[in-house]
């Protein structure tokens, strides 16, 4: 009998376990916190996908009252006009319309903001976030495209006031691309752009020729502790990531219900590029004035 009190004792002993665990609080305070610090890590280093979504109702115009067999069959529905609709999903989703889009769009040349999660004390590498500012920019780009120009090149920018900025940028084996051709045509061993120039200014090198102005609605200029830049894109290379993040199709079989769906890293920029994806593809339909085409209506 004593021997399973004693046995009772021990198992029922928290006192003395909670004395054991505690001495362990210095590793148990340390793994907390690490799990702690990765786990913000990961929430700020990782890249947040957004997706939106616009509709198109394709609506077949009035037919003439004397039908023949096959378009009697496509009235109904059978065969001829769902590979109509087949085929508008493959114009929606084509390489022209998207580079149509992005042009219109001026897409060449985008904007970003460069900070480190705790600050420039800490600035490694791993450290550093890059975040597109494309609803808020405050310079407008004109590129000369008639001359070759570096894409894929941070060039980094800090307004002095109202009418100067500061241009850094540098870089190895960049690629030079042609506008006009829309191909990179070569690679150059060194870029260095370094200089105060005035807005509207032009800016010319080599590789380069490009202009800055300012568009700060009359706003006083703050000096900004995190830096920023902007590089130049490759329209066939833009075209070519918008035509994979875009997803066109029909709600069912019988319907003419179009979705047109995309993701990206930037909820007011996939807007956008939907807004003009669809105006265009409208446009160019309203262009063709066929007896026969569809009349579409876009819902939001």
């Amino acid at each position: 009998m004593k021997k399973s009190e004693e046995i009772f004792q021990q198992k029922t002993d928290y006192k003395d376990l909670v004395f054991k665990i505690w001495r362990y609080k210095v590793w148990f305070i340390a793994s907390t916190s690490v799990f702690l610090v990765a786990a913000y890590l990961f929430i700020k280093l990782s890249t947040v996908v957004y997706t939106n979504q616009t509709t198109l109702l394709l609506k077949e115009s009035e037919r003439n009252n004397f039908l023949s067999s096959q378009d009697m069959m496509q009235g109904f529905g059978l065969f001829g006009s769902n590979q109509n609709i087949e085929n508008e999903l493959g114009v929606l989703s084509s390489y022209t319309l998207i580079n149509d889009a992005v042009s219109q769009l001026n897409l060449e040349t985008s904007f970003y903001r460069e900070d480190y999660i705790f600050g420039q004390k800490l600035s490694f590498k791993f450290l550093k976030t890059i975040e597109e500012t494309y609803s808020d920019k405050i310079l407008q780009v004109s590129i000369n495209k008639a001359e070759l120009q570096p894409i894929d090149l941070p060039i980094y920018f800090t307004i002095l006031n109202n009418n100067e900025i500061k241009i850094e940028a540098y870089g190895t084996d960049v690629p030079i691309y042609d506008y006009i051709e829309d191909n990179i045509v070569t690679f150059a061993d060194v870029i260095n752009i370094k200089g105060n120039y005035k807005f509207g200014e032009e800016i010319k090198g080599k590789y380069f020729n490009f202009r800055v102005h300012l568009i700060n609605n009359g706003e006083e200029i703050r000096p900004s502790k995190e830096k920023r830049y902007f590089s130049f894109n490759s329209l066939s290379y833009l075209t070519l990531n918008y035509q994979a993040a875009i997803a066109a199709t029909v709600t069912s079989r019988t319907s003419s219900l179009v979705i047109i769906t995309m993701n990206g890293d930037n909820k007011y920029k996939i807007s956008d590029f939907l807004n003009t994806l669809t105006n265009s593809y409208l446009e160019r339909n309203l262009e063709k004035k066929e007896p026969n085409s569809y009349k579409y209506c876009k819902i939001y």
